[in-house]
């Protein structure tokens, strides 16, 4: 709960918090800090459900939705990135992060109804 709360203290305060610890300069980029809070949000709401599998004694199924999180980010994040900059960056967080969540709530939800633990 007290991530969700950071997480939307800096989508209201995002932009003065950025314009007040790197300056001026650094006023434009609002969308910037949307994508990366939202992904902190998505992140948040699935710790539970990765905390969840390890309980359930399916750690190699979390390890494997990890090594899908880190495929998805290299290889959509390279072309994003060179296409986008930052905010391709950011929006590969973004797009890994949801698609992990829903991939592990998944997992989570069969292994649940399997009974492993």
């Amino acid at each position: 709960m007290t991530s969700r709360r950071h997480v939307l203290g800096l989508l209201v305060l995002g932009r003065c918090l950025l314009i007040a610890v790197y300056g001026r300069s650094f006023a434009g980029n609002r969308d910037l800090i949307v994508l990366l809070t939202m992904s902190m949000m998505v992140s948040s709401i699935t710790v539970p459900y990765a905390q969840g599998l390890v309980s359930l004694e399916s750690a190699k199924a979390e390890a494997v939705v990890n090594m899908a999180y880190v495929v998805l980010i290299f290889s959509i994040g390279i072309p994003a990135i060179r296409a986008y900059a930052a905010l391709g960056a950011a929006a590969t967080l973004l797009v890994t992060s949801i698609v992990a969540a829903y991939v592990r709530l998944r997992v989570f939800a069969r292994a649940r109804r399997l009974g492993t633990c």
